[in-house]
């Protein structure tokens, strides 16, 4: 086979290149918090999956096996809106977490949620979905405030990740 250049990318549809800008974060249980993070979303990471090895060792041979899964979580970060008060609404959920007025701890059935994240082709006709389970967040900041530069206010956050797989 000759070498063709890179055309197929403009005449193959399967080999149309997934864009990074094509994707929203969905999470579900946030009531009315949910649909505003949604649209206010400007960054995400998919989780990383990664697993710890052990060995096991029979006379003079050593062989690794794979143990303990771990998922990376990961920022979001979103754009803060004045009419929907995004941070208070992130913020509410942070509270069932931890509640720093209070002191108190939250209960997990009560603050982990399930959380998607859904990319899309640039027509939007193509989705694949990742399902992250038990997330919550462990951090929370409002953003910066600065005479020096009229850019958007952007709000992040760290979120704990229990399992995250695709789901097509």
């Amino acid at each position: 086979m000759a070498y063709s250049g890179a055309s197929y990318f403009a005449t193959d549809v399967s080999w149309e290149v997934q864009r990074t800008n094509h994707f929203e974060v969905l999470i579900t249980e946030l009531t009315t918090a949910s649909e505003k993070i949604r649209l206010a979303v400007e960054s995400v990471r998919i989780p990383s999956i990664s697993l710890q090895t052990t060995e096991l060792r029979h006379g003079n041979e050593t062989v690794k096996v794979a143990t303990s899964p771990s998922f990376d979580g990961g920022d979001v970060v979103m754009k803060d809106a004045v009419g929907e008060d995004l941070e208070l609404a992130f913020y509410n959920w942070f509270t069932q977490v931890y509640d720093p007025e209070t002191g108190l701890m939250g209960n997990a059935s009560d603050y982990k949620k399930v959380m998607r994240l859904v990319q899309y082709s640039p027509n939007g006709q193509t989705s694949r979905t990742w399902k992250c389970v038990g997330c919550f967040p462990t951090s929370f900041v409002p953003g910066d405030l600065s005479y020096a530069n009229p850019d958007k206010k952007l709000i992040s956050s760290t979120i704990s990740v229990d399992r995250c797989f695709p789901e097509r």
